[in-house]
């Protein structure tokens, strides 16, 4: 009986380690910064956009701020705003896009100018 539930325990521990796996590294590809992230940034809570990733800005929904996405080509956009901005409707640009104002109230991100 002892011999099975540790078999148990055994197996349960596994397969708890196996699933728990860094999804992301910040920095560059080969770079060793010492920084990891763990688990996807997308949707977490924030105080500014610092804290979401590169391609991410921290936008208030309803009183709650979260990570999403930057806007990319064609998309409504905020326009950029200081490092650690939270963003109340949409996100900025993704990069190279900028945000360029469209009249009435209404910001898209569009191709870069040149």
């Amino acid at each position: 009986m002892c011999h099975l539930s540790s078999v148990a325990i055994f197996l349960t521990v596994a397969i708890l380690c196996a699933t728990s796996t860094v999804t992301k590294c910040s920095g560059t590809k080969g770079s060793d910064d010492g920084y990891v992230e763990w688990g996807s940034t997308d949707g977490n809570e924030c105080e500014g956009s610092s804290e979401c990733g590169d391609g991410k800005c921290c936008l208030n929904n309803d009183g709650q701020n979260s990570c999403q996405l930057r806007a990319p080509i064609g998309k409504p956009c905020s326009p950029e705003a200081d490092f650690n901005a939270v963003y109340n409707t949409t996100c900025p640009c993704e990069s190279p896009y900028p945000c360029k104002d469209k009249g009435e109230n209404i910001s898209i991100c569009a191709p870069p100018e040149g």
